[in-house]
């Protein structure tokens, strides 16, 4: 019994310290490091943004969540659901950012537009926050 929980732990911490190696190059070029805090601070501004529309909206029981140019307001929801959109951008962050550090070694083009395409992805749903400021409050 000793040697299989020995075993475990010793495993567990082997994958640990690999994990921690594989971390560490992937963080160590300047442009990764460029691109993970532009994403994280795309993803803050969102959240502040969302933060900011819903503290905005507290006594309002809907709030416009869409607007089409043909059809005008389509879309009407609780003030909550505004933070789906920040949501989304993080889980996309997150399985981007994952997918990068697996493909860093063999495919370094590759880790790169995940990063990038983040980015650009945050970019547009801060647009999105900023355009559901301007139709519920102009």
């Amino acid at each position: 019994m000793k040697t299989g929980i020995t075993k475990f732990f010793g495993s567990l911490s082997a994958w640990q310290q690999n994990v921690g190696a594989i971390l560490a190059d992937f963080w160590q070029p300047l442009d990764n490091k460029i691109y993970i805090l532009l994403d994280l601070a795309l993803v803050a501004a969102a959240w502040l943004t969302a933060w900011l529309l819903l503290v905005r909206r507290l006594g309002d029981v809907t709030a416009a969540l869409h607007y089409n140019t043909i059809f005008g307001i389509d879309y009407v929801g609780a003030p909550v659901q505004i933070y789906w959109l920040p949501n989304i951008g993080l889980i996309i962050l997150a399985l981007n950012l994952i997918l990068a550090v697996l493909a860093d070694k063999k495919y370094k083009l590759l880790s790169q537009l995940l990063l990038i395409g983040s980015g650009v992805l945050l970019v547009f749903i801060n647009i999105a926050l900023y355009t559901l400021n301007l139709i519920n409050f102009r």
